[in-house]
C-alpha cells in the first residue's frame, strides 16, 4: 500500500502543478515519490510508474471522455473505453522512465562505486526523462515538464536559454539529486550531494539573463472569437451564417486603426479555394481595414487530399499566403494505419494530410510564424521557423467547460520566451490572448464567449533566435561527463 500511495502522491503533485491550479513550485518535488522507488525490481518500477502515469493522465485529461462522448457523438461506453485506453497509453511515459533510468545508471556507471555515483544517478534520471519527452515517446497530446513552471515568471524566463525541455531536465536533476542525497547519508558524499542539488538551481538562474531587451514596435492585432460549437460548423449553420459570424465583428473594427486581424482555426470550415465569392469578400474586407486578415480554413489538393490551412490576405491584393498544418493530431486529423478500423465508429476521423512547407507569412518587413493548434506544443518544430511573432490559430471548443483550454494554453507559453518573440493566440471559443516575450499571458478572453479583442503587441524589429538546442546538448554532455567520471574514479579505487 505504501508503494501505491507514493504513486498516487506523484500523480496528485503533477495534477496540482498544471492548470487550473498551476502550483508551479510542485514541479520541484512532483517526481520525488517515484524517485524514492528506484531500488525496486524493474517490473515493479514499471508497474508503479504506469499506475502513477495512468492516474496523472486521468486527473489531467479527464475531459477526453466528454470530448469523445459529446463531440464525437459516441456512446458513454465507447467514450469510457477510448478515454481509458488514452490514459493508459499516455501514462506509459512515467512507466518507461522509472523502469529505464535505474537500469541505464547501473549499466553506464554505477556498477562501480564512488562518491560520484549519486551525481551519475541524478543526471541519468534527468537525461532519460529528457529523451522521452523530447520525442522518444510518441505522445498523442504532448506535454513537457518545464511548462509546469509557467506560473513562476521569475523562473520561467530561463527557458530563453534552456527551453522547456531543458528546464524539465534541470528540475528532474534537482529532484533526483535531492533524493540520492537523502538516501546516502555518509559524510564522504556530502560535497557531491551538494553539487547535485545546487548545480541545477544555479544553471536555471544562469538562463535568466538571456531574456534580453530588444527594440520593438507596437502592433494593434485584433482577434475575433466567434464561439461556434463544432457541430454547427459542420453543417447545422449555413455557410453564410458561419462566414457572417466572423465578418460582422471584423467590420466593426473599421476605423480602429488595427494592423492585423486574426480569425481562429478553420474559421472558414470549407474549401475556401473553391468559393470565389467568399474569397472576394475577405479580400474586400482586407482592403477596407487596410490590414492583413489571417484565417484558418480547409484546403484541398488536386490529388484529393485535404489540409488544415492558414491563409493570409493582404491589402495590396496579392495572392493569399498559405500555410498547411504539418503536425496532425492522432485519431482526430490523422489516423495511424493500424487503427484504420476506427473509422467504422467515426467516418470523419483522420481526414487530413500533413503539409510539407515550413513558411512564415510576410507583411511590412515582418515575418509571422503560422501555427495551427497542436503545433505550438512542439518546441523543436517551432524552431524550424524564424520570425518576429507567432500566430497560433486553434479551436478548443471540442473540450467543453473543462480545464483543457487552460492546460493547452499553459503548455504553449514557452514558445514565446524560447524565441524571444510574442505569440498571438486566436481561438474559436477561448482562451484567446497574447503572450509576451517572458511567457506571461495578457488580455485573456473568456471561455465559451463570443468576443472581439484588440491586443497591443510589442513586436521586435529583429527576428527571434533560439539557443535551447545548444543548451540542451550541454546538459547531455554533463551527463556523459558524470558517467565517465564515475567509472574512472570507481575503477581507480578498485584493488589491482
Amino acid at each position: 500500500m505504501k508503494i501505491l500511495a507514493l504513486g498516487l502522491l506523484a500523480a496528485v503533485f503533477l495534477n496540482f502543478s498544471v492548470a487550473p491550479f498551476q502550483w508551479g513550485v510542485l514541479g520541484f518535488v512532483a517526481l520525488m515519490p517515484l524517485l524514492h522507488l528506484r531500488t525496486l525490481s524493474a517490473l515493479r518500477r514499471f508497474l508503479i510508474g504506469w499506475f502513477a502515469g495512468f492516474l496523472t493522465q486521468a486527473f489531467t485529461y479527464y475531459w477526453v471522455f466528454y470530448t469523445i462522448r459529446d463531440f464525437g457523438g459516441l456512446s458513454p461506453w465507447i467514450a469510457a473505453l477510448g478515454s481509458t485506453a488514452f490514459w493508459l497509453y499516455q501514462g506509459l511515459d512515467l512507466a518507461l522512465w522509472l523502469w529505464a533510468y535505474p537500469l541505464l545508471a547501473q549499466k553506464l556507471g554505477s556498477r562501480v562505486t564512488s562518491n560520484w555515483t549519486p551525481v551519475c544517478h541524478a543526471l541519468t534520471a534527468a537525461a532519460t526523462w529528457w529523451l522521452l519527452q523530447k520525442g522518444l515517446f510518441p505522445y498523442v497530446f504532448p506535454w513537457n515538464y518545464g511548462s509546469i513552471f509557467a506560473s513562476l515568471p521569475w523562473l520561467f524566463e530561463s527557458v530563453a536559454l534552456w527551453g522547456v525541455h531543458g528546464l524539465g531536465f534541470l528540475a528532474v536533476w534537482f529532484q533526483a539529486g535531492l533524493m540520492e542525497g537523502m538516501r546516502r547519508r555518509e559524510a564522504s558524499g556530502r560535497s557531491r550531494f551538494a553539487l547535485s542539488v545546487a548545480a541545477p538551481l544555479v544553471l536555471i538562474l544562469t538562463g535568466l539573463p538571456f531574456h534580453r531587451q530588444v527594440p520593438t514596435e507596437t502592433w494593434r492585432i485584433a482577434v475575433v472569437q466567434p464561439n461556434l460549437i463544432p457541430w454547427a460548423k459542420r453543417g447545422r449553420l449555413t455557410l453564410e451564417e458561419r462566414v457572417g459570424a466572423h465578418l460582422r465583428p471584423t467590420l466593426g473594427l473599421k476605423g480602429r486603426d488595427v494592423d492585423m486581424v486574426v480569425w481562429p482555426e478553420t474559421a472558414m470550415s470549407f474549401v475556401l479555394s473553391g468559393f470565389d465569392r467568399e474569397r472576394r469578400q475577405l479580400q474586400f474586407l482586407c482592403r477596407e481595414l487596410g490590414a492583413p486578415l489571417v484565417t484558418g480554413t480547409v484546403g484541398k489538393a488536386e490529388t484529393g487530399e485535404y489540409y488544415n490551412e492558414i491563409w493570409m490576405f493582404t491589402p495590396d491584393g496579392a495572392e493569399p499566403q498559405v500555410y498547411r498544418k504539418q503536425k496532425l493530431v492522432w485519431f482526430s486529423e490523422q489516423l495511424p494505419w493500424v487503427f484504420s478500423w476506427a473509422r467504422w465508429f467515426d467516418p470523419n476521423m483522420g481526414g487530413f494530410a500533413p503539409g510539407r512547407e515550413t513558411n512564415a507569412f510576410r507583411w511590412r518587413d515582418r515575418h509571422f510564424v503560422p501555427l495551427v493548434c497542436f503545433e505550438a506544443l512542439l518546441p523543436d518544430y517551432v524552431d524550424r521557423f524564424r520570425g518576429h511573432a507567432i500566430l497560433n490559430l486553434t479551436n478548443d471548443a471540442w473540450f467543453g467547460q473543462t480545464k483543457a483550454s487552460a492546460l493547452h494554453l499553459q503548455m504553449i507559453r514557452g514558445r514565446a520566451p524560447e524565441h524571444g518573440i510574442p505569440m498571438v493566440r486566436a481561438t474559436n471559443s477561448g482562451i484567446s490572448c497574447w503572450i509576451d516575450r517572458r511567457g506571461v499571458v495578457h488580455d485573456p478572453t473568456g471561455l465559451y464567449t463570443a468576443e472581439t479583442a484588440i491586443f497591443e503587441v510589442p513586436v521586435p524589429t529583429t527576428p527571434g533566435t533560439s539557443r535551447f538546442s545548444w543548451a540542451q546538448a550541454f546538459l547531455l554532455g554533463l551527463t556523459g561527463l558524470s558517467v565517465g567520471l564515475t567509472r574512472w574514479v570507481g575503477r581507480a579505487r578498485e584493488p589491482s
